[in-house]
């Protein structure tokens, strides 16, 4: 698992927070001899948790 934290001055007047994901090498289920799908694909993510407590300690 990877754990990233933010800044709370990175969230908004409005409180909305943007990521963006830049990916290198997208490869397809088919490149990795997964699967016949041939679209590339660049990240896999399985779970992800948001937890407002930045927000909530921004607001105090």
């Amino acid at each position: 698992m990877r754990r990233l934290r933010l800044d709370p001055a990175a969230i908004g007047a409005d409180g909305t927070l943007t990521i963006s994901l830049a990916l290198s090498d997208p490869r397809s289920p088919a490149d990795l001899a997964l699967s016949s799908d041939v679209r590339p694909l660049g990240i896999g993510l399985e779970r992800i948790w948001l937890d407002g407590g930045a927000a909530a300690s921004r607001r105090r």
